[in-house]
């Protein structure tokens, strides 16, 4: 298994790369740039936190039975796995990210207006 992982990596490194671009930006490069965004934009979604520490949050928020939602929203996302990879499978990663993007930013403009007036 260690050298037909070494005989791979060493192939990749013997290979001639030449680049059609006439920009000193290496595509590899935004490539890299992009995966590392994509990685450090999810958690911004807030959704660990509920995880996390849902039940203390649903507690304090006076909810009689915080730990009966807490396991409702763990119900939600495992359930809700099952047509994300459908739809990752049917339209792609990049799609499915965009859609979602979008419709985390058009959540967030409608709500703006309730949470700050």
């Amino acid at each position: 298994m260690r050298t037909a992982s070494r005989v791979i990596w060493a192939s990749v490194y013997s290979q001639d790369v030449s680049f059609k671009h006439s920009s000193s930006v290496c595509p590899y490069s935004l490539l890299a740039t992009n995966k590392t965004l994509l990685k450090v934009s999810i958690p911004v979604t807030g959704v660990n936190f509920i995880f996390y520490y849902g039940t203390s949050f649903f507690a304090n928020s006076g909810i009689q039975n915080p730990f009966i939602v807490s396991i409702i929203t763990s119900i939600v996302n495992i359930l809700s796995t099952i047509p994300g990879l459908y739809a990752v499978d049917k339209f792609g990663r990049r799609s499915v990210l965009l859609a979602g993007a979008i419709g985390m930013a058009v959540t967030q403009v409608s709500l703006r207006p309730e949470l700050y007036s």
